[in-house]
């Protein structure tokens, strides 16, 4: 399986391992070092079917299901490597259990939905209002499959442009139970 993540501008292409995605009902552990941390919030595609050179036209025959998904990264690096954390660039693409993902639904069952924040004593956080853009997944999916091989299994993250805050003892979570995160 691979995590295949679109980020930046103009956008590029992240390859994570699949240590990188916390197993399913696990809680996420706020990281021990750093000082702030954030989530950025990404449309999961899950690819249903082997394909290479997929054409435009026929792309929806080969997800079956989306979700809202998160990645764990420091705020105050913007997703990129530190010196004073590690000497090694891009660490955070292997960073273990840093990528999580809600309920998946069928493409086209939900377009916006809301992510909040809530800490341990019950006061509200941080929260995103988002839309899903279903509409770019056979674009994506058409691009990426020119350049690797998409197999059953693999995730696509397109980015949302939204992040929410981290903390300890928090939970976060997104309407029609499409996320549901306990951070510890």
């Amino acid at each position: 399986m691979k995590i295949l993540r679109l980020t930046g501008s103009p956008l590029r292409l992240d390859l994570h391992p699949d240590s990188a995605l916390l197993p399913d009902g696990r809680p996420l552990f706020y990281p021990d070092f750093g000082s702030d941390w954030r989530a950025d919030l990404y449309l999961a595609v899950r690819i249903g079917r082997l394909g290479k050179r997929i054409a435009l036209k026929f792309a929806p025959r080969y997800y079956d299901a989306i979700s809202l998904a998160l990645i764990i990264s420091p705020s105050d690096m913007g997703g990129t490597a530190d010196s004073s954390l590690t000497p090694y660039p891009g660490w955070l693409n292997a960073l273990d259990s840093s990528i999580t993902h809600g309920r998946w639904i069928a493409p086209g069952e939900v377009s916006a939905t809301t992510v909040s924040v809530v800490r341990a004593n019950g006061e509200p956080g941080s929260t995103a209002e988002l839309r899903l853009p279903t509409a770019d997944i056979d674009p994506v999916i058409n691009r990426l499959s020119l350049h690797t091989t998409l197999r059953t299994g693999d995730l696509i993250l397109i980015p949302l442009g939204a992040s929410v805050g981290l903390s300890p003892k928090s939970r976060i979570t997104a309407t029609d139970d499409l996320l549901n995160v306990k951070v510890v």
